[in-house]
């Protein structure tokens, strides 16, 4: 952000963002300048024992696969 700030000659921007910021607080508090809280809520999950699913690449087993979760 800084880069583009400084290269971008002042013009108007706009920036979408698709990933919350807790999932990368060192960057998001590099870019920012200051210390990011998480929420409760994220810090629980983090704090959850991974799980991994291995799946085909065939539509319909992940189709099966979500009826499953459900």
């Amino acid at each position: 952000m800084k880069t583009f700030r400084e290269e971008s000659n002042e013009c108007h921007t706009i920036l979408l963002e698709t990933a919350h910021p807790g999932k990368f607080p060192g960057t998001v508090s590099d870019a920012v300048g200051e210390k990011i809280e998480l929420p409760q809520s994220l810090i629980e999950t983090m704090a959850r024992p991974k799980r991994v699913d291995k799946l085909t690449s065939r539509y319909k087993d992940f189709q099966l696969y979500l009826m499953e979760q459900s």
